[in-house]
């Protein structure tokens, strides 16, 4: 969405939702200037334009300022709509992370900075960070202009980014959110496990077809392999979609990760990125890609549950363009391959 400038001071101006789901836009705008000018450190910044930027799993929006500049408002889902188990302080969560990466390698990670964490209602609707703009074209943008070699020194980098991060390590397992908070797991394996049971409960909630008892038997038969995993290490789940990889118009180098929604720690191998069996990815990550049998079956696992969050998602925030069916057929093959290794 794209609206023209505007000064935001005046109470006659209002934003309209183009669905029921555009909620955020209804936002108090006064409010978003007054948070505006206070991390920006300026009384006399107006706020002249918004854009809702595409292709993100929350709703972000860019807005530009009058001295020129930009900065990016990022909202998590209305408290007042139906949250999976894992999205709760999943932004505060986010705005954390980038804290880390920015305070320890900012300038080396392609990451944006984090200018406020505020968890209470500073904004009328939700909490949500405030970020810098990083300005570039999204690899799903691009990817039809690039050449063979170009695709494959984006993966390099990828592979080089993916493994930076996962320098970051934690005594504790588990989700982003609880783990910042002070809490998490003592194992992969348990967290896990609790990970995947409230994904499934996410979908019970919602009367979602799915065959539970399946899924709980087949995955509950290879848990015991992930007590092999005892370094905790940053990743994020969804790194390779390409509409999260911001490049930069001239040189195609890789400017910013735009979501770290799906952050945790864990085994950095349960990020999707690591299934797509791309060489230039693997050379840059730098380590060869392990064929062992239970790394193997941990590959499934992973698998298994990435494809419920994306079906269990969009039932309760329905994606235009979303394929329901792809994922299904995912689940199933996946469920065939873990019954196989028994």
């Amino acid at each position: 969405m794209h609206l023209p400038s505007s000064d935001f001071s005046r109470p006659d101006i209002s934003i309209r939702a183009s669905s029921s789901l555009d909620w955020q836009l209804a936002l108090d705008k006064g409010i978003v200037q007054e948070t505006v000018r206070r991390h920006l450190h300026s009384s006399k910044v107006t706020i002249q334009q918004i854009e809702k930027l595409k292709d993100s799993r929350y709703s972000r929006f860019l807005l530009r300022i009058s001295d020129g500049s930009a900065v990016v408002l990022r909202l998590g889902p209305t408290p007042s709509g139906k949250l999976l188990r894992h999205e709760r302080g999943a932004l505060e969560a986010e705005g954390k992370v980038l804290d880390l990466l920015c305070g320890e390698l900012y300038g080396e990670l392609p990451v944006a900075q984090c200018l406020n964490k505020e968890p209470g209602k500073a904004l009328t609707f939700s909490p949500f960070i405030l970020t810098t703009y990083i300005p570039g074209l999204s690899f799903r943008d691009r990817e039809p202009f690039l050449t063979a070699r170009e695709k494959e020194d984006i993966y390099f980098e990828l592979g080089d980014i993916v493994r930076r991060i996962s320098q970051h390590k934690s005594p504790y397992f588990g989700p982003a959110a609880p783990i910042l908070s002070g809490s998490g797991s003592r194992s992969w394996r348990e967290a896990f496990a609790s990970m995947m049971e409230a994904i499934l409960r996410d979908a019970e909630d919602m009367l979602v077809l799915l065959p539970y008892e399946q899924i709980r038997e087949l995955t509950g038969r290879f848990m015991p392999l992930l007590e092999d995993i005892t370094e905790s290490r940053l990743l994020l789940i969804s790194v390779c979609d390409p509409s999260n990889i911001i490049l930069d118009s001239q040189t195609n180098k890789i400017n910013n990760l735009a979501d770290f929604s799906t952050c945790l720690w864990g085994d950095v191998f349960m990020s999707d990125v690591f299934g797509l069996g791309n060489a230039a990815f693997w050379r840059g990550f730098g380590v060869c890609q392990p064929t062992t049998p239970p790394h193997n079956c941990r590959r499934l696992l992973y698998a298994c549950y990435r494809s419920l969050v994306s079906i269990v998602e969009n039932y309760y925030r329905p994606c235009e363009g979303h394929s329901e069916l792809e994922q299904r057929k995912v689940l199933t093959t996946v469920l065939s391959e873990l019954a196989a290794e028994l």
